[in-house]
């Protein structure tokens, strides 16, 4: 019998691939020296419940659990493990969760050279944006570039959720880059990802309503916003070239026309 005492680092979440339904988390394991992901299929369902109840820094056993591995060590739920969802806490090496879940920032230069799987952080200008996809499991894919390198970059579930824009600079923490022999290198975020973004950006207003404030307003990148008064701006003649402040939840808090 096997019993491992893990503690939960990314919370488990549904995953798909191809017909195959299964969930996925990260858990660091008592005295080891990295964080390792932990796969559960969903046709074991009480187990799938168990895990699905798991919170971020939540201490675990699972009794007779699968080891493989491929580049990196995994863990697999299989149906004769055994879950004990609530465990005695234990020392835990803060640098390990840490790197894993903050790794350090790399350049795209580095990240596109990098083996499957690696944790990174990345900075870089958006170059372009799609739409965000997807209704169980929401996408929106992006090209973010620096010093003259591109990469394709994936952001799924609530990273998704925000409006990029173009030329916006985005800073991309707890990144996983992932190898496929025909579309190549990629870099996908993960349960823990976060996302900083500088909180000035020059963008066009192109359209704005006319019926007082506070005023809906069209930028040329696609996004808008809601505006409390004019910030003096002359909006007579359109499009306007404006430098836009934000805060901490994406609202515009400056205006400022941009003189060419």
């Amino acid at each position: 019998m096997v019993l491992l005492k893990l503690m939960v680092v990314e919370e488990f979440e549904e995953r798909r691939k191809r017909d195959y339904s299964f969930l996925r988390g990260s858990v660091y394991e008592r005295g080891s020296q990295k964080c390792v992901e932990m796969f559960c299929a969903l046709s074991l369902s009480k187990e799938a419940e168990t895990l699905m109840k798991l919170k971020a820094n939540t201490f675990f056993l699972v009794q007779d659990v699968l080891e493989t591995k491929s580049t990196e060590k995994q863990l697999r739920v299989t149906a004769k493990s055994k879950i004990f969802e609530r465990g005695a806490s234990f020392e835990v090496m803060e640098e390990v969760v840490k790197g894993y879940v903050s790794p350090d920032v790399i350049s795209i230069s580095e990240a596109k050279k990098s083996p499957n799987k690696r944790r990174v952080s990345i900075c870089g200008v958006v170059t372009w944006a799609s739409e965000c996809r997807g209704e169980k499991r929401k996408v929106r894919e992006l090209r973010m570039m620096e010093d003259g390198e591109e990469v394709k970059v994936m952001l799924w579930g609530n990273t998704a959720n925000k409006v990029r824009r173009k030329d916006e600079d985005l800073k991309l923490v707890g990144m996983e880059v992932m190898v496929d022999g025909t579309s190549g290198v990629s870099i996908h975020s993960s349960p823990s990802t976060k996302i900083e973004g500088e909180r000035i950006s020059e963008d066009s207003i192109i359209a704005c309503t006319d019926d007082g404030f506070p005023m809906e307003i069209v930028f040329e990148s696609g996004a808008t916003a809601q505006i409390p008064n004019d910030f003096g701006l002359s909006l007579e003649v359109l499009p306007v070239k404006v430098q836009i402040e934000r805060d901490d939840n994406d609202e515009v808090v400056k205006i400022v026309e941009v003189q060419e």
